[in-house]
């Protein structure tokens, strides 16, 4: 895995939220209490990143079944409490079992 990702960052300090967090971070507002899906997730870091924010609830979404393997074991790792659904994004709003979203975030890479 590429070190660009800080996966140690994200296991050994609770705080970290990573580039692309920190840089939406302000449009994002006060994201306290909200439940957040991240569509093509990836491996997990920004949804990682996004809990840490005040403690939104986050599930994470992707289609690549390596991917989620792989945000599956960082989660395990750091012990955040975060969801992550293997999908395609165009299934998104029926992936997760339905539930709803008060927070949709893509981040870097959306088209």
């Amino acid at each position: 895995m590429s070190p660009g990702y800080n996966v140690q960052r994200f296991i050994n300090d609770p705080a970290f939220i990573g580039e692309v967090v920190r840089f939406d971070r302000l449009r994002l507002g006060d994201v306290r209490g909200l439940s957040g899906v991240h569509l093509q997730c990836h491996i997990g870091t920004d949804t990682i990143g996004l809990s840490r924010l005040g403690g939104a609830r986050m599930t994470g979404l992707d289609f690549s079944p390596a991917a989620i393997e792989q945000a599956r074991i960082l989660v395990a790792k750091s012990g955040d409490d975060v969801t992550f659904v293997e999908s395609d994004v165009y299934d998104a709003a029926s992936a997760p079992g339905g539930e709803q979203f008060d927070l949709v975030f893509t981040g870097v890479g959306a088209p």
